[in-house]
């Protein structure tokens, strides 16, 4: 994130993480929530929850569920895009795009090894709102 916000592409970070501690104090389940703005004015919001097993005293983490929703800010709200697998597991990993007039094209489904990270959800966050705002 960093990097982004050196870049000048993220302009805020309102990203935050949570978690949920068995009695040992380990992590068993986390949550990073928030929003990022970024300078093209469009706005990220970031929802995704992981799940830590333990093996041998080290912890594996796995995310669980996934929706990173990007649009630019209104009136009229414009979505952009967004990413989830809310509708199941990691194997319903889908991207919604939507056309210039807000109608959603059809979902694409998305090997999750191909999920893109956060940081290229981020700068696709701020080229897509900085094409938007041009129309």
């Amino acid at each position: 994130m960093d990097s982004l916000i050196e870049s000048g592409i993220v302009h805020a970070d309102g990203l935050a993480f949570s978690e949920d501690r068995n009695a040992s104090g380990r992590i068993m389940r986390a949550w990073l929530r928030g929003r990022v703005l970024t300078a093209s004015g469009a706005v990220l919001s970031v929802s995704k929850q992981f799940e830590a097993r333990y093996q041998g005293g080290r912890a594996r983490v796995r995310t669980l569920e996934y929706r990173y929703h990007a649009w630019l800010p209104g009136p009229p709200q414009r979505d952009l895009f967004r990413y989830d697998n809310c509708h199941g597991g990691l194997d319903t990993l889908h991207r919604h795009s939507y056309r210039a007039d807000g109608s959603e094209l059809p979902q694409e489904m998305i090997e999750h090894d191909y999920l893109p990270t956060l940081n290229v959800v981020i700068e696709e966050t701020d080229e897509f709102g900085a094409m938007a705002a041009e129309r």
